[in-house]
């Protein structure tokens, strides 16, 4: 497994963050927990998502993305730096620690801009389906 997180990661209404990604599992790899992840921005305290591995949800080997949410704290839309931790769990009975980390960036989806109850020219529609 080498998981990656998105590029973007969204805020789940007002108090959660979504951390999420690929999970690149690899040939005899079965599943994996993620048991800790953490998101810090620049002159701010991290946001920390921490399981014991019993209590860490599994991932099966045929996901291809992870995704787990957990409390924002302070964080705010914008870059940060996300770090990753998870245990591999291989089909000859071995498991393996695994770390990843990536610079992110945070988004508010709650200020999209969106069109409900307008109707549109039906082209459109084609137009993406197309």
């Amino acid at each position: 497994m080498a998981p990656k997180f998105d590029l973007y990661l969204n805020f789940e209404g007002t108090d959660e963050i979504e951390a999420c990604g690929p999970t690149n599992f690899a040939p005899g790899d079965e599943s994996a927990r993620i048991v800790r992840v953490r998101i810090k921005q620049e002159g701010g305290p991290a946001a920390v998502y921490e399981r014991n591995l019993d209590a860490a949800p599994p991932v099966a080997a045929t996901e291809p993305m992870w995704e787990i949410e957990f409390d924002r704290g302070q964080l705010a839309p914008g870059s940060a730096r996300a770090q990753g931790e998870a245990v591999v769990f291989r089909s000859d009975g071995t498991r393996r620690t695994i770390t990843w980390v990536s610079d992110v960036t945070l988004v508010d989806t709650a200020s999209f801009v969106t069109f409900g109850g307008v109707d549109t020219d039906p082209g459109v529609d084609r137009l993406i389906e197309g």
